[in-house]
């Protein structure tokens, strides 16, 4: 399947994102700590090791892609642990990240944090996964919408869950796994930000492939966000 990679930040920044097609299988990495403290410097690593990790499994057949995902984010947690780590905690190189292999059985999607990914037709978000905020936990909590109404959109962009240093934090992502990719279907890997944008944006003009690509990511205002990955069946 063929799989697009696009970053316009600012090259001091990195390009946290990669794709890699093995045969039948893609895997595909994207990492954002745009708005942590610290992290900006933990992307690069974090998909590095995920993304050889996933690589590696295609190259070599795997099929319980769901085992495959939890070893690749053990591995980026791994690579973050080789940075150099602070004595105050608040400072602990974090960051979100997404990792997605789409195969002919199915689409596995494994995440931490706020990358959103998404399967999307021209028209609309078909199914995408949901980011670990801290209006999602609450909720998840048993309070009250109602109650949380005032605070919801403060409250969803505080990210509660991410992947650090093996010392630091758990590397355990959440899986789900999704049907085949359908003709005129894609999956997109993006920031949250960049996926509530292109909503009010579909259909962009461009049929797909990198120009389509280049079009949801220019949707956000957030120069920091524009990165993602693209695959189409």
């Amino acid at each position: 399947m063929p799989a697009h990679v696009l970053s316009l930040r600012d090259p001091r920044f990195g390009s946290p994102v990669a794709a890699e097609v093995h045969g039948d299988v893609t895997v595909a990495a994207v990492a954002d700590a745009w708005g942590f403290w610290s992290g900006l410097e933990a992307e690069c690593p974090a998909v590095d090791g995920a993304q050889a990790s996933l690589a590696a499994d295609a190259r070599a057949r795997e099929t319980d892609w769901r085992a495959a995902l939890v070893r690749a984010f053990a591995v980026a947690a791994t690579h973050l642990d080789r940075l150099p780590q602070p004595e105050d905690p608040e400072g602990t190189p974090v960051t979100s990240l997404t990792c997605a292999v789409v195969t002919p059985a199915g689409v596995f999607i494994g995440w931490l944090g706020g990358v959103t990914a998404c399967v999307l037709d021209d028209r609309r978000v078909v199914r995408e996964s949901e980011p670990h905020t801290l209006i999602r936990k609450l909720l998840a909590e048993g309070h009250k919408t109602a109650a949380l109404a005032g605070m919801a959109q403060s409250f969803g962009h505080c990210i509660v869950r991410s992947l650090g240093p093996t010392v630091h934090s758990p590397s355990l992502p959440e899986l789900v796994e999704w049907p085949p990719l359908r003709p005129g279907e894609r999956l997109l890997l993006t920031p949250r930000a960049t996926i509530a944008a292109l909503r009010d944006h579909l259909p962009l003009a461009p049929a797909g492939g990198a120009p389509w690509l280049y079009a949801a990511v220019s949707t956000s205002d957030e120069s920091g966000r524009g990165i993602g990955v693209l695959i189409e069946p």
